[in-house]
Formats: C-alpha cells, sequence, structure tokens
C-alpha cells in the first residue's frame, strides 16, 4: 500500500513558497487550467501540480532574466566598445556621430526597461501561455537581431522597435485582462440568477406541495374516502 502523503498548498502556502503575491499564483494557476483539490471552508486547496507549475514558470522566469542580463551587457560593451574607438579618432568624429553616440547611450536603459517590462507581463492577470510564448520570442529574437548586427544604428532601431513591441504586447494582455473580468462578472450573475431559479423552484413546489396536503384533507373531510389529486403541468 502507498504510503506517501499527498502535499497540499493554500494559495497562501504557495505564494509564501515562491516569494511571489497570490495573484501572481492565480494567474499562473489559471494559464495552467490547475484547480483546485479540495475546500476548506472559505480556502481553496492545491495539489503537487500547483506547485510544479509555479516551479516551472519561475525556473523559466529566472533564466529568461539572466537572458536579458546578459543581452544587456553584451549591448552596453558593445557600445562602450564604439565610443572608445571613436574617442581615440575623435578628429573625424561628426555632429550626427556623437548624436548616434547619445542615442546609444540613453537606449541602454531603454532597452532594460523594455525587456524586464515584458518579464513582468507573464505575471499579470490576462497573461496566457500563448502572450508567455510570444515574450519568449520576443526577447530572443531582439538578442540575435543584436548579434548578427552590432552597429550603434541596428541597436538604435532595434530599441525603437522593442519599445513598440512591447507596449503591443501589453495593450494585447491588458485587454485579455478587460475580457476575462467581464466573464468573471457574467458567471457571478449567472450564478446568481441560477442560485434564485433554484430557490424560487423549491418555493414554488413547497406551496404545490401544500396545497395538495390541504386539497386531500379537505376531500377526505368532506366525504371521508380516499382522494387522488393529479397535478398537470
Amino acid at each position: 500500500m502507498d504510503q506517501t502523503k499527498t502535499q497540499k498548498y493554500t494559495l497562501k502556502d504557495l505564494a509564501n513558497e515562491f516569494g511571489v503575491s497570490k495573484p501572481t499564483v492565480v494567474n499562473i494557476l489559471a494559464k495552467n487550467e490547475i484547480g483546485e483539490i479540495e475546500k476548506k471552508g472559505n480556502r481553496k486547496v492545491y495539489g503537487q501540480n500547483a506547485f510544479d507549475a509555479i516551479a516551472k514558470h519561475q525556473t523559466q522566469k529566472n533564466e529568461t532574466n539572466k537572458k536579458v542580463e546578459q543581452v544587456v551587457n553584451s549591448a552596453s560593451l558593445n557600445v562602450g566598445r564604439k565610443i572608445q574607438a571613436g574617442a581615440q579618432n575623435s578628429a573625424f568624429l561628426t555632429k550626427d556621430d556623437l548624436k548616434q553616440f547619445q542615442t546609444a547611450i540613453n537606449n541602454i536603459g531603454e532597452m532594460k526597461r523594455s525587456l524586464n517590462r515584458l518579464i513582468e507581463l507573464t505575471n499579470e492577470r490576462g497573461s496566457t501561455r500563448e502572450s508567455d510564448e510570444l515574450v519568449t520570442r520576443l526577447i530572443k529574437a531582439f538578442g540575435d537581431r543584436l548579434k548578427e548586427n552590432d552597429s550603434l544604428n541596428n541597436l538604435n532601431n532595434a530599441v525603437n522597435e522593442l519599445k513598440s513591441l512591447t507596449d503591443s504586447t501589453s495593450l494585447i494582455i491588458s485587454n485579455q485582462k478587460e475580457m476575462m473580468t467581464k466573464i468573471d462578472n457574467l458567471n457571478k450573475k449567472v450564478d446568481g440568477l441560477y442560485s434564485k431559479l433554484v430557490k424560487n423552484i423549491h418555493h414554488v413546489n413547497y406551496q404545490k406541495v401544500g396545497n395538495v396536503v390541504a386539497d386531500v384533507l379537505e376531500k377526505r373531510q368532506e366525504k371521508n374516502k380516499n382522494a387522488k389529486l393529479h397535478i398537470l403541468d
């Protein structure tokens, strides 16, 4: 006989275990279509599959964070080398060159903000497995583009496109969040209407039962014999 005890976790347990918020836990479980295995009062209790799903998500997030750090560090070193090379040949620098250097320096910060924002979006309500995959692909494609062409012009153009793609991804997830909220509200209304319907049905049935009993008793008193009542819908 298997003596292994099934691990059980509340939302609070899972959030504390991985150092994330409860809404983040709920979002990860929803994306993986994992529900509770039981309820204790108002608390939902989850099984080992919930723990494993969050662990996998966090592992992937850590790997993506490392990838972003590598991309940013590599780009920073590249910009530094370009500027150093330009300084050694300052007599040949133009105003456009200096402007490009300054833009590249500014874009290092913009790049980091956009990449980190993409990672944050995977934790937000409204994100799905598909949008998470989109984020992973965007980050990889951006890193590959910088590897293929290390010019500052390519860097500046790539960062501008990254900012635009990040905004678009954020908008997609925001719209999905709004849609999920509307669906949740609709489900609550449907549940409320269903509860009222069941309550009313029970009420009507009890009334009918009372009428049947009263009618039978009345007939028995009047005729002192069995009475039959046929209820026609």
